[in-house]
């Protein structure tokens, strides 16, 4: 009884462990859209994009407070391949998916569909729940286009920041 005692015990703790290395390792986010997307569709998950810039208030808030948050990582790692990408790098990308202000969150298929988008700052909770929404939606319907799956609410104007001499405005297609 002790022994089996033990070994349950050290199985949550190796869990636990486990569980804050990866917090503290942060969300490995991906650089290549086209790697990330081949990944995606070899391990059948979805493709999470987040544009950001260093001059973006929001942008620093949504790293500071929302993607180091357990659940938003672990939502993450288990369903998506995570890409981050900077519009002053990726500009050409950030027009491609229908960017207007940041931060950003495109999820697409695996073939470039958009799945979903959302412009401006979201809390932790909201975030991760909303993911694990999308994950959630079996394939098919996420495949079927034009179909895009329910939306959150709209966001705050104040929330997101204009990307480069683009001005604000509504993210046209679904919205995350």
């Amino acid at each position: 009884m002790w022994a089996r005692s033990w070994y349950l015990h050290s199985i949550v703790l190796a869990f636990l462990l486990a569980s804050e290395a990866f917090s503290q390792q942060g969300i490995p986010w991906q650089t290549d859209l086209q790697n990330a997307r081949q990944q995606a569709g070899m391990s059948n998950r979805l493709v999470l994009i987040h544009f950001w810039a260093p001059w973006c208030p929001s942008c620093r808030t949504m790293d500071q407070k929302v993607f180091v948050d357990p659940a938003v990582m672990g939502t993450i790692e288990r369903n998506f391949v995570p890409v981050r990408l900077n519009v002053d790098h990726y500009p050409a990308e950030a027009r491609q998916l229908g960017v207007t202000a940041l931060p950003t969150t495109v999820v697409i298929t695996p073939e470039g569909q958009i799945v979903e988008s959302h412009t401006g700052m979201t809390g932790a909770p909201e975030y991760a729940a909303r993911l694990l929404q999308i994950a959630s939606t079996p394939r098919r319907q996420v495949a079927a286009a034009g179909q895009p799956g329910p939306t959150m609410p709209p966001t705050s104007a104040r929330d997101a920041a204009p990307v480069g001499p683009m001005q604000p405005s509504p993210v046209t297609g679904p919205q995350f």
